[in-house]
């Protein structure tokens, strides 16, 4: 039966590839704003809204980001496979903003700790989803020649949600008190799902004309669904509930692309490559050593969201708004030096740029440590440790912008090649969420690892040695970077 479809009101750049990388590099980015939001507000909840008592700080902080972490981490390969299997991008997206919605406000409720974990695992589940489902939606938009480099520039972007976090909660917290605080991430969600509603999903960055649509006489038959009918809408492709281009009806306009290999008519069998992506990726040297730095950026960078504030709290006497410039001093470097780079990976790759990061933020991480109380005495916690601490603090930033997006950058690049080794066994997913659902898993391994790792050995040993320790590993990775990641001349993709 046939029925007249008319073109989405502002389909050009609702559909448009500028505006579907924007929203979800915001996406993202809000899914680590989230996550790391709660750190300076924690302290106040646990004391003044929960009881917790004084001497159980920081095993509560430790196990408040750790359960985020750990939900991510059993969520994330099955999202990931889930993902691949759904028709389209909407449905996911949407409930996934939902569920951290729900999540955030759970928390801000919370009259107890185990009300509290529910939230916080409410805004995994839907922060794993965003993530995984996102760097697909991105995969598919810009199509795979040009994957890698926009996917390091969300990469980089979206790590700053991290630091960011705590910067604003402190800030908002000493001005605004703390139900205003709360607002802020709320109104986040709100904007991020309307911008989510409004974009249209446009696989491969292809756009049919939109100066025609169809008429009464369109055929009906099976046939019509393919072909030349690059006008014809379909309805469960747009974010909004309004026709949308089926992406078998695109012209290859761009010849650069490899052509589309259609999917098997039967799904219900996984091919034998389908059905081990995982060990695909794995066993390649470049995406091992990839997923290593990932992993221990990821435990550095939290280990110091779960220790920074009452360190500087308790050694320094600085209230929220004092500690929240620490998180100013990690980010403003990647601000300043991160096209810099970005250039650097041009020229040279990540082997060099990644390496010499970890190797450097080992050094600062060291320097951190001294800091404190048992730390090296001619430091101390006064003006002049305090100074050293804030010196080590922007070095940790430097090194960051040398590091970020590594992980990304090789799965992305190993997909690539596999892809174009073996296009017909992707089918028309191709797998790519499942790809990213490794770095996804490193990440939030990570994430569960640095809070019980910094929690455990600053209550076992004290700041010092828990710094200490992650420098050696910091600097372990960098000589595993130097090993295994790919040199300029292996690399086909550059990142920024």
């Amino acid at each position: 039966m046939a029925f007249k479809s008319k073109v989405p009101v502002g389909y050009r750049w609702r559909s448009s590839n500028w505006f579907i990388i924007s929203c979800i590099a915001i996406a993202l980015f809000s899914e680590n704003f989230l996550y790391s939001y709660i750190v300076p507000i924690l302290q106040v909840m646990l004391e003044q809204r929960l009881g917790i008592d004084e001497s159980e700080l920081q095993a509560t902080t430790s196990l408040v980001l750790t359960v985020h972490a750990l939900v991510c981490l059993v969520a994330g390969p099955l999202t990931g496979w889930l993902a691949d299997k759904a028709p389209n991008r909407r449905l996911p997206l949407l409930l996934s903003l939902g569920a951290e919605l729900v999540g955030t406000v759970i928390i801000m409720l919370a009259p107890n700790l185990p009300v509290l974990l529910l939230g916080r695992a409410l805004q995994a589940i839907g922060g794993n989803t965003v993530w995984i489902v996102g760097l697909a939606t991105v995969a598919d938009t810009v199509g795979h020649e040009n994957t890698g480099k926009v996917l390091g520039g969300i990469s980089s972007f979206f790590v700053s949600g991290l630091l960011f976090g705590p910067m604003a909660a402190g800030t908002f917290l000493q001005v605004l008190g703390y139900w205003w605080t709360w607002m802020v991430p709320i109104l986040m969600l709100i904007i991020d799902m309307l911008m989510r509603v409004v974009m249209i999903e446009n696989k491969n960055g292809h756009r049919s004309p939109t100066k025609e649509y169809l008429s009464d006489d369109t055929p009906s038959n099976e046939n019509t669904t393919r072909g030349n009918n690059d006008d014809q809408f379909h309805e469960d492709a747009a974010l909004l509930d309004i026709p949308y281009l089926n992406h078998d009806t695109y012209y290859d306009d761009d010849e650069s692309l490899p052509p589309r290999e259609e999917a098997p008519k039967n799904n219900n069998k996984s091919s034998p490559f389908t059905s081990n992506i995982y060990t695909m990726i794995l066993s390649d040297s470049r995406a091992a050593g990839g997923l290593i730095c990932n992993f221990t950026q990821a435990v550095v960078l939290v280990g110091l969201d779960t220790t920074l504030p009452l360190h500087c709290s308790e050694q320094f006497g600085w209230n929220s708004a004092r500690v929240s410039l620490m998180f100013l001093l990690l980010q403003i470097p990647s601000l300043l030096l991160g096209s810099l780079t970005g250039l650097l990976k041009d020229k040279v790759g990540t082997k060099f740029p990644t390496s010499v990061g970890f190797l450097t933020i080992s050094v600062f991480l060291w320097m951190l440590g001294t800091a404190s109380s048992d730390g090296l005495s001619i430091v101390g916690t006064g003006q002049k440790g305090q100074a050293i601490y804030m010196v080590a603090i922007v070095g940790i930033g430097i090194s960051r912008t040398f590091i970020s997006g590594c992980g990304t950058i090789e799965i992305t690049n190993v997909m690539k090649e596999i892809y174009e080794e073996h296009p017909e066994r992707f089918g028309s997913s191709r797998n790519f969420s499942s790809g990213f659902s490794m770095t996804n898993f490193c990440w939030t391994a990570g994430m569960l690892v640095g809070p019980v790792l910094s929690g455990f050995l600053t209550r076992s040993v004290g700041y010092y040695y828990m710094n200490l320790t992650c420098a050696i590993i910091s600097a372990a990775v960098g000589m595993v970077g130097m090993t295994f990641l790919p040199s300029k001349k292996k690399q086909p993709i550059a990142l920024h």
